[in-house]
């Protein structure tokens, strides 16, 4: 059985996943920036997550794109919380 602990930050979100001995099978951390997906024909490769129909980047992806916003209140959270748990997982 695995377990997962996450804590979406103002700042970052920070993710660990374990097993039963409490041995760390992942450990991840990005800003909690979001941003909506715009190609680029010279872009590096990002993860481009699909929610609600839009597509998005996270983390350090994010920076630099048009309309990268760093979650600022609960609604934030709340509304972004399905596409931070996609990026974890």
């Amino acid at each position: 059985m695995e377990y997962l602990g996450m804590d979406i930050g103002f700042g970052d979100v920070k993710a660990v996943l374990v097993n039963r001995k409490l041995e760390t099978l992942k450990a991840i951390s990005f800003p909690t920036l979001v941003a909506g997906y715009t190609p680029a024909p010279l872009e590096k490769d990002k993860t481009v997550l699909c929610f609600g129909g839009k597509k998005y980047v996270l983390g350090q992806d994010a920076r630099g794109e048009p309309g990268c916003f760093q979650l600022s209140d609960f609604d934030d959270m709340k509304e972004f919380a399905p596409l931070l748990f996609r990026e974890v997982l």
